[in-house]
């Protein structure tokens, strides 16, 4: 009989707290809206013993009882159902036992103590109320430190559970003293999400933008620490749940660098591929310079069964958290947002002396210093102008001219960091022996005088002074340039057809 009324009692928890429609003499039943007095009363005789009084059930005026057989016959569905949703091979709930019993340890080794088994290491009492102890930062009233029988397990885990509900006002849904005592996993694990939902997420107080602060406290503490997370994390990340969004590990390290700029600034170049390292570093980085505890390990956030309570078990310690000295804070790193364009970069096309033009576009990367390096096929570096544009793109417009045909390097740095791609690398020509370079028609004659405005576009932008050949549009004449004038600008022709300073 005794055995028998606790599995009863269990049973009509369930049902109540889940609402299911619980069906009796073939009748549908909804148990949660239609029930005038309650089907099970339950007397406490003294703190290990309860006796049951059955009554019979008062059901859209009808008076229903609950045979043994029917409720075996129910126990044995729920149990299977369970098994099927909660087995000891579920994934999410070998995470979260792991999870709370890390966070409870965390607490525990204050005061020198340690739980190994979440099921097992609290049936005593005495875990629990270090715990509590800890938590509220007050000793509890007298309780067995020696509990040696049953009925003083109980008494402890019951001066527990009495202190939460009276002192603490914490609400306890279906959970007594013979759930921890006889390891019922699953309350266990209710009670302990209880305390962390209270104590590490609901309690503390966090720094939240004024924009959200208006409307903070009459939020769940679910949506709390999803706004503070939220407002923490850059646009490109979006965020929505507690589970799937925190799977390709970037996410834990967008966050970390949101807490303190510089302690893990590459996040945003981590290939979502490589989820176990992505998470690794960044959860590594935040307990060693943070201080931040892995309650949840690495492996396990990354796993798609991970559930939401582990994972907030976990995130709702960052809030608070304190950078440690010493911390490697490292300045932002952009380069990989700047883009290098133009034709002056293409692999080949480029003559010795012929300006190589290219361009660097800085405006997604921000401000910072850019340098360009250019090296010849002999190791040596060669003049490289760079013009800031000052437009929206921030642009810099750069040009250098080779002076030997081979392989150059162009290696662009932003703020010491080499951008991507870089070194570019191009190949350079020496020029073709036949000149391209003409006169306008129209200056046929001596004394004429022309200026640069009056010689076709190829002969002024390709013009070198020193021992040019020129020939006119009917190739009839060729012209040699032997000199200039000091401005550099007017050219005479004379009856020889050479051209030199006027």
């Amino acid at each position: 009989m005794n055995t028998m009324s606790t599995n009863l009692r269990q049973k009509l928890r369930e049902l109540n707290k889940q609402k299911e429609e619980f069906d009796v003499d073939n009748q549908n039943i909804d148990m949660h809206k239609n029930y005038s007095t309650t089907p099970v009363q339950l007397k406490k005789t003294s703190i290990n013993q309860l006796i049951l009084h059955p009554k019979s059930l008062n059901i859209n005026n009808q008076d229903i009882t609950l045979t043994p057989e029917e409720f075996h016959r129910r126990e044995q569905e729920f149990n299977n159902d369970m098994q099927r949703e909660c087995g000891q091979d579920a994934q999410w709930k070998k995470i979260q036992q792991n999870t709370f019993t890390r966070w409870a340890n965390e607490r525990l080794k204050l005061v020198n103590r340690h739980i190994n088994n979440l099921q097992t290491d609290l049936s005593d009492g005495l875990n629990l109320i270090a715990l509590i102890e800890i938590l509220v930062n007050k000793k509890l009233p007298r309780y067995n430190q020696r509990p040696q029988f049953r009925s003083q397990k109980l008494e402890n885990v019951s001066v527990v559970l009495d202190y939460l509900e009276n002192i603490e006002k914490k609400r306890l849904v279906n959970i007594d003293a013979l759930d921890i005592v006889d390891g019922n996993m699953k309350l266990i694990l209710g009670l302990m999400w209880t305390l962390i939902l209270h104590y590490s997420i609901t309690l503390p107080a966090w720094e939240i933008p004024n924009e959200k602060r208006e409307t903070i406290q009459n939020l769940k503490p679910k949506q709390k620490l999803m706004n503070w997370l939220q407002a923490k994390l850059p646009t490109q990340i979006n965020i929505g749940n507690f589970t799937s969004d925190w799977n390709d590990g970037r996410a834990i390290g967008a966050v970390l660098n949101s807490c303190y700029p510089g302690l893990f600034p590459n996040w945003a170049d981590r290939d979502p591929k490589n989820a176990l390292e992505n998470a690794k570093e960044a959860m590594d980085l935040a307990e060693r310079w943070l201080g931040i505890p892995q309650l949840i390990q690495p492996h396990e956030m990354i796993n798609p069964q991970v559930d939401e309570q582990s994972m907030m078990t976990y995130l709702s310690q960052y809030p608070n958290a304190q950078l440690q000295p010493g911390a490697p804070i490292k300045p932002k790193n952009y380069a990989n947002q700047v883009h290098c364009y133009g034709s002056g970069l293409d692999r080949t096309g480029h003559i010795v002396d012929k300006p190589v033009i290219f361009h660097i576009e800085t405006c997604a990367a921000g401000l910072g210093k850019v340098d360009v390096i250019v090296v010849n096929p002999n190791g040596q570096t060669e003049e490289c102008l760079i013009e800031f544009r000052e437009d929206i793109n921030r642009t810099y417009d750069c040009v250098f001219y080779p002076t030997i045909d081979g392989e150059y390097k162009i290696i662009v740095t932003f703020n010491e960091q080499e951008v991507r791609n870089s070194p570019f690398l191009i190949n350079v020509a020496l020029p073709e022996p036949t000149p391209d370079l003409l006169v306008n028609d129209e200056v046929d004659a001596p004394g004429n005088e022309i200026t640069p405005s009056d010689i076709e576009q190829p002969f002024y932008e390709n013009f070198n002074p020193t021992n040019a050949i020129v020939y006119d549009r009917q190739e009839t004449t060729d012209i040699k340039i032997t000199n200039l004038d000091e401005e550099g600008d007017d050219l005479i022709l004379e009856e020889d057809h050479i051209y030199y300073a006027h």
